[in-house]
């Protein structure tokens, strides 16, 4: 009976060792072997858009931006140079004066971009009568006509906005018996206040990427 255990003992050590050898032999088998990895990486496209030269993209809301549109002062048509108003750096308008302008910009980003142009009146303390256009013919005392819906802008493009045309209007009805169809009697109270008689016109520049 001792016999037949040892023996049992001896043949599973036997298998072991075996087993293990043949492991460790398995091992040092020449074979084909390949091995395939690979990474994507992947950068933020850059959002930057600049408006009369300045980078509006770090705003943390649309930007406002508050401009001098009266530095283009010209006749009643927009167009002809006027040389009867005294400037005071740009910012001095009387009736039968006028102007034009349209702003600079420039899309930065890495992406596609449109933008649009609100305008509005933040102030007219004395009720200026300003008209304003798209085409220098069609006029409209309503500043929300000449809004400029969104417009596409490509990658690295500079653009302008479309031109806008400004005047003071100096045909309506007041109480001036003789002229019924001017406001000479309106324009006349505006130039006496003088420089306490303002008007404040503003922009706000909103720009977004194109999906």
């Amino acid at each position: 009976m001792k016999k037949s255990n040892s023996l049992i003992k001896f043949t599973t050590f036997v298998l072991l060792i075996t087993i293990v050898a043949i492991v460790l032999v398995s091992g040092t088998y020449a074979r084909y072997t390949s091995t395939a990895s690979g990474t994507d990486t992947a950068t933020v496209a850059k959002w930057s858009f600049k408006v009369g030269g300045t980078d509006i993209a770090g705003t943390t809301e649309k930007t406002g931006m508050t401009f001098d549109i009266f530095s283009t002062l010209k006749g009643a048509d927009a167009t002809t140079a006027e040389a009867n108003v005294k400037t005071k750096d740009g910012s001095m308008i009387a009736p039968g004066t006028g102007g034009s302008f349209k702003i600079a910009l420039e899309n930065t980003s890495d992406v596609t971009a449109e933008y649009r142009v609100v305008y509005t009146i933040e102030k007219n303390t004395d009720n200026i009568p300003l008209e304003f256009s798209k085409d220098g013919s069609t006029w409209s005392k309503n500043i929300s006509s000449i809004t400029q819906d969104y417009t596409e802008i490509a990658i690295g493009a500079k653009a302008d906005t479309t031109t806008v045309y400004w005047r003071w209007s100096f045909e309506g009805s007041d109480s001036t018996d003789y002229k019924t169809t001017q406001t000479d009697e309106t324009d006349t109270t505006l130039g006496i206040k003088g420089s306490a008689a303002s008007v404040q016109v503003k922009a706000t520049i909103e720009a977004r990427q194109v999906d």
